[in-house]
């Protein structure tokens, strides 16, 4: 299989999750059965299994769907049951914002009249252990179960977005007090444990900071292949070789994120020509094909599920070192005026180096399979082509991928 077709099935594996996406009606159609299976399993009082489906919801919304009230009303209720009360909170936002019923105003008035909302914000380079604690805890099962929550994302050294029941807390140095329905408060530590306390008013906006952040990293084994010159310099070659890669993920809003990353990819290959594989001969030194290229990638990334999708411009810099001329200089020797008067033999094992500069994409695939702490890794499959302006150098690869867990669900 030739590299060209190696680097087309690359690329339409990563692709594949796009070309499989559906269409906007298909999306209609499934939100109309997700509804119905929503309405079945709530009458057979099947909450976890309603608040299951709901959340199945999220991606039709991304494809436009607008869910209804009673989507989201079927959704509270199921968070009611299940003991969690932002994401009751929440949910009954969406429907007021869809039908502003007396029902869910005065759900929302009731939950406001005991909680406050907070945030208790964790960043990934703090390295010390951060832990909330209420002077009196509540004897209401959901305000406690609501601590509870709040308690155990702190001390897994996660963020904390959500309610709390009015009263007295601390959460690291800081003693903070909920009022109930008051302004939301916001807490960030720093990488020492130190940090700021402040409030934000209703209906100012929240500051942006990223969703989550991490090291990201891939190691893979793959082919790289560099089409024929536009000048009379080295012919095609190609080889397997190795990929390492290493940089840092932000996500930015929903499933999507940033990429920077800088690594190295290379190749090794026997010299050959349209002759076919280069013979040894004695009084030539037979020497690889060789590539080594530094690179840099700048990406945007999607985590859909399981499924993680990067793709962004990539630019390398490095060196090369070839067997033999182009084909075409090899077949007719005057056609390339700085090579006249070399037998075909010289060409065919002229040993040629030189550095490379090239710029293009690439873009990834992968498939999540395990986590670890606050990292995943996935199987992955790298593909792009960089290009100097005399010759293409298109690439792919397999290998694994570890990177942050990515956005947190909701709850």
């Amino acid at each position: 299989m030739s590299i060209c077709r190696i680097v087309a099935l690359l690329l339409c594996v990563a692709l594949s999750w796009d070309a499989h996406a559906i269409s906007k009606a298909e999306a209609e159609a499934e939100h109309v059965r997700l509804s119905e299976e929503m309405t079945r399993l709530a009458k057979r009082s099947a909450w976890r299994g309603v608040d299951r489906t709901y959340r199945s919801l999220s991606p039709l919304v991304k494809k436009g769907v607008q869910l209804s009230f009673e989507d989201h009303y079927l959704g509270a209720q199921a968070a009611r049951e299940m003991g969690n009360v932002t994401l009751v909170y929440r949910r009954l936002l969406l429907a007021k914002s869809v039908k502003p019923e007396p029902d869910v105003t005065n759900w929302l008035a009731d939950i406001l009249a005991q909680y406050g909302e907070v945030e208790l914000i964790i960043p990934d380079r703090f390295k010390g252990e951060a832990n909330l604690a209420v002077a009196m805890m509540p004897l209401q099962p959901d305000q406690r179960s609501t601590i509870g929550r709040a308690q155990q994302r702190v001390t897994e050294g996660r963020s904390y977005d959500g309610l709390l029941p009015s009263g007295e807390y601390t959460f690291g140095p800081h003693t903070f007090t909920v009022v109930p329905g008051g302004d939301t408060i916001v807490l960030n530590l720093d990488k020492k444990g130190r940090g700021e306390v402040r409030t934000r008013l209703k209906g100012e906006k929240e500051p942006f900071r990223f969703t989550y952040m991490g090291p990201r990293a891939t190691l893979g084994a793959g082919w790289t292949h560099a089409t024929d010159a536009a000048d009379a310099g080295p012919g095609s070659f190609g080889g397997a070789g190795g990929l390492a890669m290493a940089g840092w993920e932000m996500g930015v809003g929903g499933l999507f994120g940033a990429l920077v990353q800088v690594g190295y990819q290379g190749l090794s290959g026997s010299p050959n020509d349209a002759g076919g594989t280069l013979e040894e001969k004695g009084q030539f030194d037979l020497r690889s094909d060789q590539l080594h290229l530094g690179t840099g990638w700048v990406a945007l990334t999607a985590n859909i599920g399981p499924l993680w999708l990067a793709g962004g411009p990539m630019y390398g810099l490095g060196s090369g070192s070839v067997t033999g001329v182009s084909q075409d200089c090899i077949d007719n020797p005057t056609a390339c005026a700085s090579l006249a008067g070399n037998t075909k033999d010289t060409l065919r094992y002229s040993r040629l180096e030189g550095s490379i500069r090239a710029g293009g994409a690439a873009m990834g695939a992968g498939v999540q399979v395990m986590e670890f702490g606050r990292l995943s890794g996935a199987v992955s499959l790298q593909a792009g082509a960089l290009s100097d302006t005399t010759r293409w150098f298109p690439f792919g690869s397999i290998g694994v991928t570890v990177g942050p867990i990515g956005p947190e669900d909701e709850g």
